[in-house]
């Protein structure tokens, strides 16, 4: 029997339940095993069951999830439905509100009938890790006579949007019409995704269809399933850091400077066992294809943001028996200050769709701290960098990391360390004299006897930022199978300084060979365009440094003006500073993609602090004529009006304020 065939057997409560209020956000699965559900009891347990699923705070009063998902969709009925939808979560607006919410941003362009209403949304800092960290949602009116109709780049084009003489259907005239009229509209006209090259000359790209696609069948996939399943998971299995995937993946992480002395954190995404991944062919060519998830959170596991990144890698068919044979490694970076970190990171194959988490904890250490060592790692190959700013690139080398602390025994066994040793610059200028380091190499159940040795450390090797690499070879062929204890101590006699680290591992297992490194093909593009710049200034503003944060979404801003929501958080750090003409400076040029009331109400407050109460006044009116009244909103013109001596106009923005404080109690009333 058919899903619909079961769903027309079930009593018009749960039917609606299935088909309307949960249809976009119901998994596959779950919704084959409601339909089969015998009884309404076991129905009612069902869905008590899918909201307790989603409820990000378990054990409290209210699920935030349950009740904004039924916020969205009242909100989608108001504002969404009309002359051409009667139901307005059944429009591609409503359908695209209920399943990512409010967009960051919402702009609404006609240009004066040339070109066909639009609406442009713009998502960022959002929390579904099998989407781009930002990017465009594009609705439009097609001949102005119909609902919006969501708008594909490949199957659509510029010229679908426009109706000036001489631009329709021809998609090049099309885009150098938008490009004319508003340049972000065109460039979102070619591609939906900030980061991806735009040029009409190349042709259509699919990449963001299949980005839409993935939103529209976003509760069907992977990661997504695996992000809501994870506190289901996590209840009921306190045992998660032993389950098998913390020993199919394994992560290895070093925190690094670039040359201009920018923080990052190198990853290493490992599968050190062949059999764990597969690997798809393509004509004579065998290749891997991966995804890998991150979420950057701050030491009390407070989500500062995430990023996906994809990566493929083929090989020939001649090389076929050594590329099965050897572990995987995705490498990446992320941009952050220092702090302390925990990272939480899912790694999908996309050939069979298998997927896998691993998660730690970085610290990143701050400049001029006193000296202090870094972790080590495994090293089991470097070879020349082909840039100095690829993954674990260090001092024209890159290295290939080992993230399992296991060393295969063997006569001509050694253990390969790589570590960061940090001086304080006041210390770099202390004359000649090197840093002693000791290595202390033992076992806690003293079978063996602890073997030191020493080394020198020169300080002309730190760099500018006081930084030296040190590789170290320890020759442990003669020692027995077993765990051990490397513990290094490094001393600075001219200032005084010390400073010690530890490294655990063991004896045994099988050698591993070098491994099939992959890595994303556009991994320097989020340095260019500002987005590494907008990343540190999220840590920055977690670590309560709004100073710092304000100088990474400035650099943002400057490496890219269109990185809106770079420009709101530079604007409310100015608010708070009482910086109104830069506030002013930053949000006026940008005032038709505010959808927020509280950024409104900042530039409305520094408008009028500078005198500029007019102004303040056609801002607050043209957001109200675009945007949903809000209580707040309508009362900041009230006192607008009040100080412009207009009061019967404040009077009646008042009593439209008590109205929509009435409409929205409706609104956002939970469902039973």
């Amino acid at each position: 029997m058919s899903g619909s065939a079961w769903a027309e057997k079930l009593p018009p409560k749960h039917r609606d339940w299935v088909e309307k209020e949960v249809v976009y956000i119901i998994t596959k699965e779950e919704k084959e095993l409601f339909l089969k559900l015998p009884t309404d009891a076991d129905r009612e347990k069902y869905i008590e069951k899918f909201w307790e699923m989603r409820d990000p705070t378990p054990g409290t009063p209210q699920n935030e999830f349950k009740v904004e998902h039924y916020k969205r969709i009242d909100y989608a009925n108001a504002y969404f439905g009309g002359e051409w939808a009667s139901d307005g979560w059944r429009t591609d607006r409503g359908k695209i509100w209920i399943i990512l919410g409010q967009p960051q941003s919402r702009q609404f362009h006609t240009s004066g009938g040339q070109i066909y209403p639009i609406e442009l949304w713009f998502y960022g800092a959002h929390n579904e890790p099998a989407l781009p960290p930002f990017f465009y949602v594009m609705f439009y009116q097609p001949y102005g006579m119909s609902d919006y109709r969501l708008y594909s780049p490949y199957v659509d084009g510029p010229d679908k949007l426009v109706r000036a003489a001489g631009a329709e259907n021809v998609r090049e005239r099309g885009y150098r019409f938008l490009r004319d009229y508003n340049r972000e509209l065109a460039r979102a006209s070619l591609t939906l995704i900030p980061s991806e090259p735009a040029d009409i000359s190349a042709g259509p790209s699919l990449t963001s269809d299949s980005m839409l696609m993935k939103i529209i069948n976003l509760a069907n996939d992977r990661f997504h399933k695996e992000r809501l399943g994870l506190s289901a998971r996590l209840r009921e299995e306190v045992t998660f850091r032993v389950t098998p995937d913390a020993e199919i993946l394994q992560v290895a992480v070093l925190p690094m400077r670039n040359a201009a002395g920018e923080d990052l954190i190198h990853y290493s995404l490992q599968i050190p066992d062949p059999p764990n991944y597969t690997l798809g062919r393509y004509k004579d060519k065998l290749y891997l294809s991966m995804e890998a998830q991150v979420r950057v959170l701050d030491a009390n596991k407070k989500l500062i943001y995430e990023t996906t990144r994809e990566a493929t890698a083929y090989y020939d068919e001649k090389d076929m028996d050594s590329v099965r044979q050897r572990p995987l490694s995705f490498e990446d970076r992320l941009a952050v200050v220092p702090g302390n970190y925990q990272l939480e990171f899912g790694l999908l194959n996309r050939v069979n769709r298998t997927y896998l988490r691993a998660s730690g904890a970085v610290h990143v250490p701050a400049r001029g701290t006193g000296l202090s060592v870094g972790k080590p790692v495994v090293v089991q190959k470097c070879q020349p960098a082909a840039s100095a700013d690829e993954p674990f690139a260090i001092s024209g080398s890159r290295c290939a990391l080992q993230a399992r602390h296991e060393i295969a025994p063997g006569a001509a066994t050694s253990v390969n360390l790589l570590y960061p040793v940090y001086l304080p610059e006041a210390a770099l200028t202390l004359g000649d004299q090197p840093l002693k380091v000791q290595y202390t190499l033992g076992r806690l159940d003293r079978t063996v006897e602890n073997r030191v040795t020493e080394d020198l450390l020169q300080r002309r090797r730190f760099d500018r930022f006081g930084t030296l690499w040190v590789g170290k070879s320890l020759q442990i062929s003669e020692l027995p199978q077993g765990g051990y204890l490397l513990t290094i101590s490094v001393q600075d006699a001219a200032s005084g300084l010390s400073a010690t680290t530890t490294f655990p591992f063991r004896i045994g297992g099988i050698l591993l060979p070098p491994p099939n490194i992959i890595q994303p093909a556009d991994q320097f593009v989020e340095e260019g365009n500002g987005i590494h710049d907008y990343q540190r200034g999220l840590c920055a503003q977690t670590q309560q440094s709004a100073e710092s944060a304000a100088t990474y979404f400035g650099h943002a801003l400057q490496r890219n003006d269109q990185n809106f929501q770079a420009r709101v958080r530079l604007a409310s750090i100015h608010f708070a500073r009482g910086e109104f003409g830069r506030v002013a400076e930053l949000l006026e040029s940008a005032v038709e993609s505010i959808t927020e009331a509280a950024t409104l109400q900042k530039l409305i407050a520094s408008l009028e602090k500078l005198g500029q109460v007019e102004r303040a006044i056609q801002v607050a009116e043209k957001a109200l004529a675009r945007l949903t009244p809000t209580r707040e909103l309508l009362l900041e013109l009230a006192a607008l009006y009040d100080s412009a001596g207009q009061t019967d106009q404040a009077q009646k923005t008042r009593e439209e304020a008590r109205k929509a404080a009435e409409s929205a109690k409706v609104v956002e009333k939970p469902k039973s």
